[in-house]
């Protein structure tokens, strides 16, 4: 078995470890929760800018971020751009597969401190994560570039209704 199909569940591992954390140290979560919204965005705003950088496409990244803002379900668009980096290179799965698990510390620490994770919806993320390598085993109908682009602009999308929610 390639050793490439456990990265999703390592970059995974970043929420279930930030969840881990908040539960060691809640003491420390409290003053600690504009910190970790500030990370939050700043690694978000990262995982945006690489997928632009490897698509360029601004008509699908408009499109995705309409998409975005309505839908937000971030977990689902961080699995289809590792999903479509498995399409294109080495070098594009270890970037984003990274910033996936350091995007899940300050996810996971914001979701526990706020009280909202339970093991049923846990596994209702890494359900919905894993769902887009289901694209890994069709025949290639979308170009990777245009699926970058879909990823960046639903992240933007969701990160516009971070914002201003």
């Amino acid at each position: 078995m390639r050793w490439e199909f456990f990265l999703p569940l390592v970059s995974f591992l970043g929420l279930v470890l930030g969840i881990a954390l908040a539960k060691i140290s809640p003491e420390e979560m409290r003053p600690g929760k504009t910190i970790f919204k500030i990370f939050h965005h700043i690694v978000l705003l990262s995982i945006i800018a690489t997928l632009i950088y490897f698509s360029q496409n601004i008509f699908i990244i408009i499109l995705g971020l309409i998409i975005g803002y309505f839908f937000r379900y971030d977990y689902i668009y961080l699995g289809l751009a590792l999903a479509t980096s498995f399409l294109v290179s080495n070098e594009a799965i270890f970037i984003i597969a990274s910033l996936i698990f350091i995007y899940g510390f300050p996810k996971g620490t914001l979701l526990e401190s706020s009280k909202k994770t339970k093991f049923k919806s846990l596994i209702l993320t890494l359900i919905l994560f894993l769902i887009p390598f289901l694209i890994i085993f069709l025949p290639k109908m979308l170009s990777p570039e245009i699926l970058f682009g879909l990823s960046a602009g639903l992240l933007a999308g969701h990160f516009r209704y971070l914002i201003f929610k």
